[in-house]
């Protein structure tokens, strides 16, 4: 069997020891499988079919609460590939013949179970599914050769007579240059990116899809995913020496494309950079380079919009550097002031006063790397690490030239230079032994933490450890330890797509389950009912 990744098992009893029996009869690990959850219910196994989304569920029929069958149907009535292999104390024709009406994989009798029985079943679904996945992979590599019509090939070699050949463009057709840009594609640069680019161009290959078949119109005329949330979209619009009418036929593709794309895609929305027309592959180049410039007025324009190419984008500005050193020492002094208030005024100031026009683009990296080193700076003249700052070991500099937007590198750094305020000021408050713990569960939190292995990592009894913290701070060192812990967590779910039990592995968690139960008693609700709430 050729295994591509592990898949994830959800066991449904009410009765522990069946559970135990389940997850002892075979070597789950060595399958290629892992349990990722268990219920006691079949409404407990609904939260769970939706936190761990399992590829299969073992469950029993008769439970309290919510017994299997209707679990099963509850589940098939929104998703008719999820795989159900059902256990039962019972062997009346009728139960059986329920469960396969419900098309689970296999209804097998707990008393008679065997090993080897379980084994070669699981085995059979995860060949099954590897087809599956193999299949899917090939169509989807297929389909990307017809979308891409070599324009990754073309743009290379800037416009080889081969290719030129193959892009077909027809002169007596006018056509436009559009670089879809997906909005907030910068949050992705954590464990998560590689899927998410992957869930981004899927969506967008399927919109483009859905628009030319319904629409009986081969108005997308060619599509190629550039990577790095980034793809090429030539439509064909109306031929007329009329501006108006030709603009009149791009927006209306745009419009209806976005519909369709909504339909295919409810979490990222895209801006659309917009060249002039053409009609020959001669313009093709410049009309890229038009197109991937007025891209980066998103920065000033906003999210979600259509962007053209144009003679009107307004003026651009530069400070002198005296005026640029004069801002950035406000903000300094504010912050070491620890006056949020005016450091926030400051920083606004520095990126909105420039906004009367536009900064030139280079100049605004200029003022990013500016201000990315005041806060090193900051966090070294306060003792203050990455890590405690962050979340993440590193200053991510990088990531402010993908960035959609000014207000969002204003936001950021709005953020950053108020919790190095209050970090100041709680390090000020408490004493050394204190400050030390800290710090330690800091820069291990994505691990197991103990009082035991903080008291002897800072050479302190663990019971003066234990009551002058609480002393000073208030709360317990578990508390302390368990509440960063959800504050990181809390931070992974706003600015990624990790799954809940990635995010429970880098915030040193046990495991899935240990973490919801942490999170929810924490802050009242699930992780996924958080990033749901966070996303409206």
């Amino acid at each position: 069997m050729i295994r591509m990744g592990m898949y994830k098992v959800l066991i449904v009893d009410d009765e522990k020891p069946a559970r135990e029996l389940i997850k002892h009869i075979i070597d789950w690990d060595g399958l290629g499988f892992e349990i990722c959850g268990e219920a006691k219910n079949g409404r407990e196994a609904l939260e769970g079919y939706h936190m761990f989304e399992p590829d299969i569920i073992i469950t029993d029929i008769q439970m309290p609460i919510m017994n299997g069958l209707d679990l099963i149907k509850e589940i098939r009535s929104f998703d008719q590939e999820q795989k159900f292999i059902v256990l039962s104390c019972h062997e009346e024709f009728s139960f059986a013949r329920e469960a396969f009406l419900l098309n689970v994989e296999d209804y097998l009798i707990k008393d008679l179970l065997r090993g080897d029985e379980l084994n070669h079943l699981l085995l059979s679904i995860a060949e099954n599914k590897n087809e599956k996945k193999m299949k899917h992979m090939e169509d989807k590599q297929q389909r990307m050769v017809v979308h891409n019509k070599g324009l990754i090939e073309y743009i290379a070699k800037q416009g080889s007579k081969e290719v030129r050949n193959f892009m077909d463009i027809d002169k007596g057709c006018m056509y436009r240059m559009v670089i879809v840009g997906f909005d907030d594609y910068y949050k992705s640069n954590l464990p998560s990116k590689e899927y998410d680019q992957e869930e981004m161009k899927n969506s967008l290959i399927c919109a483009l899809e859905s628009f030319n078949q319904k629409e009986n119109q081969d108005l997308i005329h060619a599509f190629a995913y550039m990577g790095s949330g980034k793809a090429i979209v030539i439509i064909q619009i109306a031929n007329s020496m009329n501006e108006h009418i030709k603009l009149q036929s791009t927006m209306n593709i745009l419009s209806r494309f976005r519909t369709y794309f909504s339909k295919t895609d409810q979490t990222h929305t895209m801006t659309m950079a917009i060249s002039r027309d053409f009609n020959d592959l001669d313009g093709f180049m410049e009309r890229y380079n038009e197109a991937y410039q007025a891209l980066k007025y998103r920065l000033f324009l906003g999210k979600g919009k259509n962007i053209f190419y144009n003679t009107s984008i307004p003026r651009l500005t530069q400070m002198s550097e005296q005026a640029l050193e004069s801002k950035i020492e406000k903000i300094k002094v504010a912050v070491e002031d620890c006056d949020v208030c005016k450091m926030k005024d400051h920083i606004k100031d520095l990126y909105r006063e420039n906004l009367k026009g536009f900064m030139q683009y280079n100049f605004l990296k200029e003022v990013n790397g500016q201000m990315c080193y005041l806060l090193s700076d900051m966090c070294y003249r306060n003792n203050i690490t990455y890590k405690e700052l962050l979340g993440y070991s590193y200053l991510p500099a990088n990531m402010l030239d993908e960035v959609d937007t000014v207000d969002e590198i204003i936001h950021w750094f709005h953020d950053c230079f108020e919790r190095l305020i209050q970090i100041k000021i709680e390090n000020n408050k408490y004493s050394r032994h204190i400050q030390d713990a800290m710090r330690y569960v800091i820069d291990n939190y994505d691990q197991p933490i103990s009082l035991n292995e903080i008291s002897e990592a800072l050479n302190i009894h663990k019971v003066y450890l234990s009551r002058i913290f609480k002393e000073e701070t208030g709360i317990t060192i578990s508390s302390y330890i368990l509440n960063h812990k959800i504050m990181q967590a809390k931070r992974l779910i706003e600015a990624t797509n990790m799954k809940i039990y990635e995010i429970a592995e880098t915030t040193g968690f046990r495991n899935a389950q240990h973490f919801v139960v942490a999170f929810k008693k924490n802050t009242g609700i699930t992780p996924k009912e958080f990033r749901d709430k966070r996303r409206k």
